[in-house]
């Protein structure tokens, strides 16, 4: 079951309980359950990948030079308080960056997440189509102990994200993160198939 789990594979409930068991001390299924869950965390970032814009990664790396981002992108007035954000943040000694890569199918997308975990701060933008009516994304961070609920992506009418938010789940471990596709209220546990997926850099 710890592999069902890792997936994603279980029932809410089945979900629950296991977590309940694993949680009550047994030493058994805590070991099977950090295994399979390193495996599951790495799985997605050896997949192929369907690459994002090549500029995605050297925004949120840039450093300096915002002048010149903000004629490659241009952007408007409220895209360039949006660019200061990015940039503000990836400027932070303790910031890191995941670049969101589709896995295919027709909800794929691109983005990218910065975010700095010292400062419990995280900012993330990209593109996905439009969900379903009650469905909403949702990102991750994936990390040895777990995936951790980072947060809802809406999309606006041309299917463009951009959420920043607050941390509030502890990422410091983080080794990647990945959108799913959850009931518009969120979900504790990620509804597999990862729709999007990166390793922190």
């Amino acid at each position: 079951m710890a592999a069902l789990y890792a997936l994603g594979a279980l029932t809410q409930q089945q979900a629950q309980s296991f977590r309940l068991h694993v949680d009550e001390g047994c030493p058994v299924c805590q070991a099977e359950l950090l295994k399979f869950e390193r495996a599951v965390a790495g799985m997605g970032l050896a997949a192929h990948e369907a690459q994002a814009p090549d500029y995605i990664l050297d925004l949120v790396m840039a450093r300096a030079d915002a002048d010149n981002l903000r004629i490659l992108l241009d952007v408007e007035k409220e895209g360039g308080a949006r660019l200061d954000e990015i940039l503000s943040l990836a400027g932070r000694p303790a910031a890191r960056v995941v670049r969101l890569s589709g896995q295919g199918g027709a909800l794929s997308g691109w983005g990218a997440v910065v975010w700095d975990a010292q400062e419990n701060r995280l900012v993330a933008f990209g593109n996905f189509p439009q969900p379903p009516t009650g469905k909403v994304y949702q990102l991750w961070f994936l990390a040895p102990g777990g995936r951790i609920p980072a947060g809802f992506l809406k999309t606006d009418p041309t299917g463009r994200i951009f959420a920043s938010m607050n941390l509030t789940g502890d990422t410091s471990g983080a080794t990647g993160a990945a959108v799913t596709l959850e009931p518009d209220n969120g979900s504790q546990i990620p509804t597999m198939p990862f729709l999007a997926v990166g390793r922190a850099e």
